[in-house]
């Protein structure tokens, strides 16, 4: 296994690359916005709204213990039934918004790609199950990590993020992606470590830009997500 690029030089490509097509990036990201930020408004209803819907069976029962029951039980069940519809709609957008990154990422220089608008649709339907899948399978193994305590779920969170460009990019199976990723983790920790301070730095930044910020996140950060890959990809895949 060969020793990956320094990041800060990994980093500096990258800023370079944005600045030379920075509206297809900042762009690519719109389909999720548009989905998310409606979302992140009517979530509030949906809790307050199942909130209601649950106290129902206690008040007409007249029973306090059913009311609380109620007002935490339906709550929660709202927002894991949204949050599974969310997921489906996403998931694939996210999948295929990566797709595209890809293939501008590949491109020739100077040669046009598809990057931005439509990204998030341009490939949406192909092979949903996979990413869906993964998916899956990732919240599986952090739920059961960060049961008891949070920090396992955390490592966990940082060993395998590169899985998903080798799920979604290079059609590997989740757990295979898992255990390549957390591979060249264990042998290049300092490496990962300092892709992963970057990217969550990046998410942190945009995060807190009024608006602006939901569109511009999915691009950028996808974005530097594959950059740093395509820099250790043949390594993860002979891992």
């Amino acid at each position: 296994m060969t020793e990956p690029p320094n990041i800060l030089d990994v980093l500096t490509e990258y800023v370079e690359e944005v600045k030379t097509d920075f509206l297809p990036y900042a762009t690519a990201g719109t389909g999720i916005a548009l989905v998310m930020l409606p979302y992140s408004m009517v979530v509030v209803f949906i809790v307050y709204g199942a909130m209601f819907v649950g106290a129902m069976p206690g008040i007409a029962m007249e029973d306090e213990n059913v009311l609380i029951l109620g007002m935490i039980t339906a709550p929660f069940l709202a927002i894991f039934a949204s949050s599974f519809v969310l997921n489906l709609i996403t998931i694939p957008m996210h999948a295929s918004l990566l797709r595209d990154l890809s293939a501008h990422q590949e491109r020739e220089p100077g040669t046009p790609t598809g990057l931005g608008f439509a990204s998030c649709f341009s490939t949406v339907t192909q092979e949903p199950a996979r990413p869906l899948f993964y998916t899956a399978v990732h919240v599986v193994l952090y739920g059961v990590l960060a049961m008891f305590c949070l920090f396992p779920g955390l490592v966990f969170l940082v060993v395998t993020d590169l899985a998903w460009p080798l799920v979604v990019v290079d059609g590997l199976s989740p757990l295979d992606a898992m255990k390549r990723a957390a591979a060249h983790f264990r042998d290049h920790v300092a490496w990962h470590l300092g892709y992963t301070l970057i990217l969550f730095s990046m998410a942190f930044v945009l995060a807190y830009i009024p608006f602006i910020g939901a569109f511009l996140t999915p691009g950028l950060v996808g974005g530097w997500r594959l950059w740093a890959y395509r820099r250790i990809r043949q390594d993860l895949l002979a891992a």
